[in-house]
């Protein structure tokens, strides 16, 4: 499974990479959480997010809340205008869980991506505290050769619990 995540609400100031997570913020991170504990939906053996303050405080409280010890990882290739590139690199052909914490425009274009469509328009545009769970199936097309296609197993936005 693949798990994108956007960060959850942060303060307006500078600079943009130290802006830490509001209040409200913080409580939807818990109120998702709280949501899937017990449930078995989010199960990552590690969270991938950027190196931004807001995206690592999401993780770590989300991680704390659901009671899980998965490894975290920062990585510049996460940013909000990083290319699609180092991200796909990042989710290579793992066949192990992974989440990824992110940002708009990024976190967007690299869903409607996976699943096929166009990244100049969002078919899916992750909201702040979204969490979308895509699964990858890779299907045999010729001699040494396979597709990947990814498919929509469930989506919670922040906007069922607030």
């Amino acid at each position: 499974m693949l798990y994108l995540m956007r960060h959850a609400e942060a303060v307006n100031s500078s600079p943009d990479a130290l802006r830490p997570l509001t209040e409200h913020g913080r409580k939807t991170v818990r109120t998702v959480a709280q949501f899937l504990k017990g449930k078995r939906l989010f199960r990552p053996e590690c969270i991938y997010h950027s190196t931004l303050l807001r995206a690592i405080q999401t993780s770590q409280l989300f991680a704390e809340e659901l009671g899980m010890q998965p490894l975290l990882t920062a990585h510049d290739e996460l940013t909000p205008d990083s290319s699609l590139a180092g991200a796909l690199q990042l989710i290579g052909n793992s066949s192990s869980s992974l989440a990824i914490v992110g940002h708009n425009p990024h976190l967007s274009y690299l869903a409607n991506y996976l699943l096929g469509g166009e990244i100049s328009h969002y078919s899916i545009d992750l909201r702040k505290t979204d969490l979308l769970c895509l699964e990858r199936q890779d299907y045999v097309v010729g001699v040494d050769q396979t597709q990947t296609v990814w498919t929509i197993r469930w989506y919670l936005t922040e906007k069922l619990f607030t």
